[in-house]
This record gives C-alpha cells, sequence and structure tokens, in this order.
C-alpha cells in the first residue's frame, strides 16, 4: 500500500506539476544540509508515532462517535495539521494520504500495517524517490 500511495503521489505530481512544483520541491529543503540517514531515521520514528496517534487512537475514537464519517474527519485534522506550512501541495498530499491510511486502518484494524505503509511512503518520497 506504501508502494501503491507513492505511485498516485508521483503520478498527481506529473500531471499537475506546473501547480505543486513550487511546494513539492520546498518539502525536500531539508533534504540538503544533513546525510540521509538523518532523516531516513527520523521518518521511520516519525511514521509510527503519527500513525499511533492519528489512527490508534483519534481516528479509533472518532470512529466510534461518528461511525465511517470519523474517518474522513480524522484525514481532515490529519491536513489540517500542516496548515501552517502555507504549502497547499503538502496540505493536498496529507488529505489524501491520511484518508488513505484511514481507509485500510478501518478495514484492517491493524496499526502495524497501516505504520508499514507509511513509513514506506515517506522513506520513498522522502529520502529514496523524492519527486524532484
Amino acid at each position: 500500500s506504501g508502494l501503491l500511495l507513492y505511485a498516485l503521489v508521483f503520478i498527481g505530481f506529473n500531471v499537475f506539476k506546473p501547480l505543486v512544483e513550487a511546494g513539492a520541491f520546498s518539502v525536500y529543503e531539508f533534504r540538503n544540509d544533513v546525510a540521509l540517514l538523518f532523516p531516513a531515521c527520523f521518518l521511520l520514528v516519525t511514521s509510527f508515532c503519527e500513525e499511533y496517534f492519528w489512527r490508534g487512537y483519534i481516528q479509533r475514537n472518532l470512529v466510534g462517535i461518528l461511525e465511517n464519517q470519523g474517518v474522513i474527519v480524522t484525514a481532515l485534522l490529519y491536513a489540517a495539521i500542516h496548515l501552517p506550512t502555507l504549502n497547499l501541495p503538502l496540505v493536498f498530499a496529507a488529505l489524501i494520504a491520511g484518508l488513505f491510511w484511514g481507509i485500510i486502518y478501518k478495514y484492517t484494524d491493524s496499526i502495524w500495517i497501516v505504520t508499514f505503509s507509511h513509513i514506506v511512503w515517506t522513506e520513498l518520497v522522502f529520502v529514496f524517490l523524492p519527486l524532484k
């Protein structure tokens, strides 16, 4: 699923490149200042923490209250925390990824499956196969 999400983002990036290129490339600025081992390790930890919090805690509780709408609300909240960056391509990518992982979590009820998917996607898009 992490590979599938990467493929979807890659296709979307190339289709809408004129609209998203500047925002997408600004995400990679951190890569210029440090060895790739640091972000690769950092992203492993943040991927696990994000999934444990967003799917394992927030979505689980919202689905208990709102049923299927809990997946959507969780994805919207996940996207909203990216708003302070003022990077609309990043916010949109977070929304799509949040919906993607939320649906996977809803149907598998496995925090480990979504965490692994998140790790694969994050490592591909930020470290091994960046869009730029």
